[in-house]
């Protein structure tokens, strides 16, 4: 995890130095998050929780952008009785990213943009009952796609709202993730 996270840091370094006249920017989001799992055979299913994201970016033409960033897709919750024992199981979905990023503007304040790229996803999965415990993660990297749009307060401050899309993957089986957020970022 941390040669993958070096190899993130190295390549976001290379797209950096290539642009001299440029600006960057920091920013955070939280929103819903959603992990698409099969509830079929649980007593109760909620695959939805809390997603945020963390992410900074460096212009690298007017409109075109290099992003480097952290997302969790938040986690899904299944309780499950077996024998008479109930047994709970959860899965979660986050990693480091690493793509590209196109901004249009709509007029003097507002704009939209449009984001791909791949990410090391993790998928951690547990499951407890009791006097038990169990958990195992697997890292793959996937390509991520998202939307957004933003609005300008002044020339550093703005409002955005994404939506970002990608795959978790656990022994072969592979789930859509998504995050819907809102969050400020901050242009330097």
């Amino acid at each position: 995890m941390r040669k993958i996270a070096f190899a993130l840091a190295a390549a976001m370094g290379c797209l950096l130095s290539t642009a001299g006249h440029a600006a960057g920017y920091v920013g955070g989001n939280i929103g819903a998050g959603h992990i698409e799992v099969d509830c079929d055979g649980t007593d109760s299913c909620k695959n939805s929780t809390t997603s945020y994201k963390l992410v900074g970016g460096y212009e690298l033409t007017s409109n075109l952008y290099g992003e480097l960033g952290y997302i969790d897709f938040g986690k899904a919750k299944a309780t499950t009785t077996v024998l008479g024992q109930s047994v709970r199981t959860t899965a979660r979905a986050s990693g480091l990213m690493l793509g590209l990023a196109y901004q249009v503007p709509f007029g003097e304040n507002w704009f939209g943009n449009v984001r791909l790229g791949a990410i090391n996803m993790e998928t951690k999965l547990r499951a407890s009952a009791p006097g038990l415990s169990a958990s195992d993660s697997e890292t793959n990297v996937k390509a991520y796609v998202g939307l957004g749009f933003g609005y300008s307060f002044n020339p550093n401050l703005k409002f955005v709202g994404d939506a970002d899309f990608s795959r978790a993957e656990y022994d072969d089986d592979e789930a859509s993730v998504r995050s819907l957020s809102l969050g400020v970022r901050y242009d330097f």
